[in-house]
């Protein structure tokens, strides 16, 4: 059994939506990556042509590929944040003193250390443990998602968690 505190702050709901986005599907990341380096080879490519021919079109180009380049990082940036203010402040009453409990069975959700709910393993679809953040994430079938810090564990270890939620990856990934 292992008891954890959950929170719903706009750090570790941040921390969330960029592991999603960018880190959990290799696609979006490798294609995050080329889209910047191939920003970074046209702009250095129109300097290089701008050195070469002293034309200001190419020193215009590259100005134009850094606005655009800055602008799409901006956009990511800040639909990422009101996604985030929004989930806070619809959330942020359910945050209150609230804790989870997880055996073999089931997750047992608590409020004010009262068992208010459960969650069969079953209803679960997707465990993702975040190894950087220090952070695993359960998805339910109904889209909610139980974020569960490491550092907020109350009963049990980081090692029994990981164990278990491994465990439970596994026959989740069976039963797929």
């Amino acid at each position: 059994m292992i008891e954890i505190k959950t929170e719903w702050t706009e750090e570790n709901l941040k921390r969330y939506m960029m592991y999603k986005f960018f880190f959990s599907n290799k696609f979006t990341m490798l294609s995050t990556v080329v889209f910047g380096l191939c920003f970074a080879v046209i702009s250095v490519s129109c300097a290089v042509m701008f050195a070469m021919t002293e034309s200001a079109v190419f020193l215009v180009l590259v100005g134009a590929v850094v606005v655009l380049a800055g602008g799409a990082a901006a956009f990511f940036v800040l639909k990422i944040n009101k996604n985030v203010k929004a989930s806070v402040n619809e959330n942020s009453a359910l945050s209150e003193r609230e804790s989870v409990i997880l055996d073999e069975d089931k997750i047992t959700v608590c409020k004010n250390e009262t068992p208010f709910g459960e969650i069969g393993w079953e209803k679960i679809v997707s465990i993702e443990l975040y190894d950087k953040g220090k952070t695993a994430y359960l998805a339910t079938e109904e889209g909610a998602v139980l974020i569960l810090e490491y550092k907020n564990i109350v009963t049990g270890t980081e090692k029994d968690l990981r164990e278990m939620l491994l465990i439970k990856n596994v026959k989740l990934s069976e039963k797929a």
